[in-house]
């Protein structure tokens, strides 16, 4: 009770703000650094949902059976009060060529039972960076976040073509993201994900939340320029297992005080719908900017 009541007062105050903060500085007099801004806005929000999938990913994979992963060493501790499982990264690499630091630990009462509907666990992040290369302009994650297994049921009990579906859904206040691993900011984050079997996973993420007036709200916050942010899922983000597990689809819309951009995933280098890219080749996202003080803008450009 006590959480719900602080994530409401937050959300109220997040809203009050929003639209009073503005850019910094007196505004760019040219386009071509204001869609260079755009671009840096939403290639963020891709590592940052990038980032949040490769954490609850591994957190189910350890909840499951607890083993070491291939890019972390994982500790038990089955005797102290709270339990916890703890995943070590150790800066390998992994799956889609993504490189993993930092600690999560993961807490739960004794007895608990990761299968029965509404049971909860504190999934706590420390300095959890993960990032592609070349790419090593990681964001830094640090805070904790309330992980529940909405349905009840397991991954591993999942049938191809069931019906039902396993749903997790994901609650974050004050979670620290750090651009380039020293500009601070602070996000929450709402998410639910449903999983489904469809000749390997398929999960496929919603927003929660309504902030600001806007509904479908997965995470808000601030950007790397100072800005409130509210990122809203107009179409669930789909990942699948049969495409090591990528981002394949989806679309949001990322709000701030200056204008509204819309996100389309799952897409090839000329904008259109594809399926999984071959030989470790990227996808593309398109992004479509308007708002007030600069003309609209489009792009399609490559993500992991």
């Amino acid at each position: 009770m006590y959480f719900r009541r602080m994530k409401f007062l937050l959300v109220m105050l997040f809203a009050a703000v929003l639209f009073s903060c503005s850019k910094k500085g007196s505004g760019f007099n040219d386009s071509s650094s204001f869609n260079a801004n755009v671009e840096a806005q939403t290639n963020d929000q891709v590592r940052i949902s990038t980032t949040i999938d490769a954490i609850f990913n591994d957190v189910d994979s350890v909840l499951a059976n607890p083993v070491n992963l291939c890019e972390a060493n994982v500790s038990v501790d089955s005797v102290d009060s709270p339990r916890s499982i703890t995943i070590y990264y150790n800066g390998a690499g992994c799956g889609f060529l993504l490189y993993h630091q930092g600690t999560i630990t993961i807490s739960y009462p004794p007895g608990n039972d990761w299968t029965m509907p509404l049971d909860t666990v504190l999934v706590t992040l420390k300095n959890v960076v993960i990032n592609t290369p070349p790419d090593t302009s990681g964001l830094v994650f640090n805070g904790s976040c309330y992980y529940t297994n909405v349905s009840g049921g397991s991954l591993s009990g999942l049938t191809s073509g069931g019906v039902s579906p396993v749903i997790h859904s994901i609650t974050g206040i004050n979670i620290s993201v750090a651009y380039n691993y020293y500009w601070p900011s602070t996000w929450q984050i709402a998410r639910q994900r449903s999983y489904t079997n469809n000749g390997g996973l398929v999960i496929s993420t919603i927003g929660m939340d309504s902030v600001g007036g806007y509904a479908g709200v997965a995470e808000w916050g601030g950007n790397r320029f100072g800005n409130s942010v509210i990122t809203a899922v107009d179409s669930p983000l789909t990942i699948t297992q049969g495409c090591s597990w990528r981002l394949t689809s989806g679309k949001i819309q990322l709000y701030n005080p200056v204008g509204i951009t819309s996100m389309i995933y799952g897409l090839d280098s000329t904008g259109v719908a594809t399926g999984c890219p071959d030989g470790g080749s990227p996808y593309y996202y398109k992004l479509a900017w308007t708002g007030s003080g600069q003309n609209p803008y489009t792009m399609v450009l490559p993500y992991p």
